[in-house]
């Protein structure tokens, strides 16, 4: 059990519980069609090519191992925040309020210097993708 709370394992356990979805969905999609590949050949193939990595990995011990660290996970909570709000909020908005508590919380740096490093990058990614890549993109809430 002790084996199981090390990083590396409780990945590999992740990792493999997501390549059984994996697995499972494409051989629902179906593998094969006709004289075709299917639409869940890929993720079923992806699943089986993932089976050895995981063994590999759950099982690789490792004197240098880190213990388990919650930066990380607080990174990708932030990223699901961040691309759940971006439809209602548009890019503005949620791109300055995530930068600036990234660069609070996750690196420690002083609040003003996060907003404005986030409102500098806010701008920066609206004009690349707006104005010089003519994507179109909610740049502010609807309601505005």
């Amino acid at each position: 059990m002790k084996q199981m709370l090390m990083p590396t394992p409780l990945m590999a356990t992740i990792i493999a519980v997501v390549a059984l979805f994996f697995a499972i969905g494409g051989y629902r999609l179906g593998l094969w069609e006709g004289e075709m590949p299917g639409a869940g050949l890929l993720p079923f193939a992806t699943a089986l090519l993932l089976l050895p990595l995981i063994v590999r990995v759950f099982f690789e011990r490792t004197k240098a191992e880190e213990p388990f660290r919650l930066r990380p996970l607080m990174a990708v909570f932030f990223l699901a925040i961040y691309a759940a709000t971006l439809p209602s909020l548009g890019f503005i908005i949620p791109t300055i309020i995530l930068i600036t508590v990234w660069i609070r919380v996750l690196d420690g740096l002083p609040l003003l210097t996060g907003l404005a490093v986030a409102v500098a990058l806010a701008l920066a990614g609206a004009l690349l993708f707006v104005v010089l890549l003519q994507v179109p993109m909610p740049l502010v809430p609807k309601i505005l």
